[in-house]
């Protein structure tokens, strides 16, 4: 093997040594390790970190490893997409490898093979690892415009693109490619509230949402890139359980699929995504909602605007009495003034013995004053 590989690992010490002891198998030449720091106010993290860590110490063949191991604590999007970034400071290309990505030891000569083979096509960005299903090809893999992360491999040249918080590119315009990739209504949807939620903080902050894969697909949909995914499995998210970020359920039905392997490698004659393929990696790999649940999810996000909305004219409403309340009262003590003032001019005026001369001096102070 000649590709560096970059492993992702955080506290699971266990799932870490079985992902460890594949990588160990085919021995690659260059190893990259990439560690977020503990979170304080989880008890016992630190020491399940510091534990898992040790795990690259096994490393016993010959291999130069380096580390990039946080102290602190700055989340999956960060801690990932930093660790890639620094990857890609030292690597052209290379294979990224979570602690809960179970690879079979072909998955590394199939992304070697291919990072070589797409080196020079900027069309295609990514090479996944899963797949989900039967295979949808006669070939070895196929095209996609879905970025698979469960196992994968790119380039330098492609991991450019990525964009953190999404700012080189508007919303209207990834909304735009969006429209030009995709046909289906509930797709184009789906992903432009995807890029929505990604440019906005706070909706990511209110969903718990802390991802980097989603700021990256974006990115190759708004580059119009292209994606390779294997046509049988050569990765099993093992991850699934309360220990992990994202993958709780661990009945989930992607959770420890079984795994295959590619010995020679069919590669397809046209280099194309396929509509019908989108769909169904949609539709399986993220859980995709078929048109029932989508309006369901609509009218749900449609209630709680409305109950926002609601709660807002509440707000205005107790702002705008607060206000009439306050003008009510300025205008009482206005009046008060105008009378307590009128009251003080008519006693002085009556020192004044001629009626007429009392009236004149009287209706002037008045005009002075604007009474």
């Amino acid at each position: 093997m000649k590709k560096a590989v970059l492993f992702i690992i955080f506290k699971r010490e266990e799932l870490t040594n079985r992902v460890f002891e594949v990588i160990r198998e085919v021995k690659p030449p260059r190893l990259y390790v990439v560690a977020d720091g503990p979170r304080e106010e989880v008890k016992d993290e630190y020491e399940k970190c510091m534990a898992t860590r040790k795990v690259i110490e096994k490393v016993d063949w010959d291999c130069e490893v380096k580390t990039l191991f946080r102290e602190k604590n700055v989340g999956c999007r960060l801690s990932i997409s930093g660790g890639i970034s620094w990857f890609f400071e030292n690597e052209e290309d290379g294979i990224i490898l979570e602690d809960d990505c179970l690879p079979d030891k072909s998955f590394f000569s199939f992304c070697e093979e291919l990072l070589d083979y797409y080196k020079d096509n900027e069309k295609i960005m990514s090479i996944g690892g899963f797949h989900y299903g039967e295979p949808c090809t006669k070939y070895s893999y196929y095209f996609s415009s879905i970025m698979q992360c469960w196992g994968w491999a790119t380039w330098r040249r492609a991991w450019k693109y990525y964009d953190t918080n999404l700012e080189k590119y508007s919303y209207e315009d990834i909304c735009h490619k969006i429209d030009k990739i995709y046909k289906d209504a509930y797709m184009r949807r789906h992903w432009k509230d995807i890029a929505y939620m990604m440019k906005n903080p706070e909706i990511q902050k209110e969903r718990k949402v802390d991802s980097w894969s989603y700021t990256w697909t974006i990115s190759i949909i708004q580059e119009q890139g292209i994606c390779i995914d294997p046509n049988v499995n050569l990765v099993s998210n093992i991850g699934w359980g309360i220990d992990s970020v994202h993958c709780l359920d661990p009945d989930f039905y992607l959770a420890n699929t079984p795994i295959s392997s590619i010995d020679k490698i069919t590669h397809p004659t046209k280099v194309e995504t396929s509509i019908d393929i989108d769909e169904y990696v949609c539709h399986y790999r993220f859980s995709f909602r078929n048109a029932e649940e989508y309006i369901q999810m609509l009218e749900y996000d449609k209630t709680q605007l409305n109950i926002q909305f609601e709660n807002k004219v509440k707000e205005l409403d107790t702002k705008i009495k607060e206000l009439e309340m306050i003008n009510s009262e300025l205008e009482n003590t206005k009046n008060n003034i105008i009378i307590n003032t009128k009251t003080i001019i008519n006693k002085i005026a009556w020192y004044i013995p001629l009626k007429k001369q009392r009236d004149k001096f009287r209706d002037n102070l008045y005009k002075k004053i604007g009474i």
